[in-house]
């Protein structure tokens, strides 16, 4: 005969404190006022310091059609 197992009882977990929400800040940044500054209308951007590139060509145009049968190169 065996003897019954007596388990002792396991203690007390502390309670989690309670912690403010992920969520919460966000919320805040959007109750605020937006700080975006919108160019007057007499404002003209700076010109683009770029140089255009030519246009790839050799594109398929869509879909997949080819005018003159051929498959372009890959």
């Amino acid at each position: 005969m065996s003897k019954k197992h007596t388990e002792t009882p396991a203690p007390e977990f502390p309670a989690i404190p309670e912690r403010e929400s992920v969520i919460d800040p966000i919320i805040d940044d959007l109750k605020r006022k937006p700080n975006t500054r919108f160019p007057a209308e007499n404002e003209v951007a700076p010109p683009n310091p770029c140089q255009p590139q030519p246009a790839e060509l050799d594109q398929d145009s869509g879909g997949g059609y080819n005018p003159d049968g051929t498959y372009p190169q890959t």
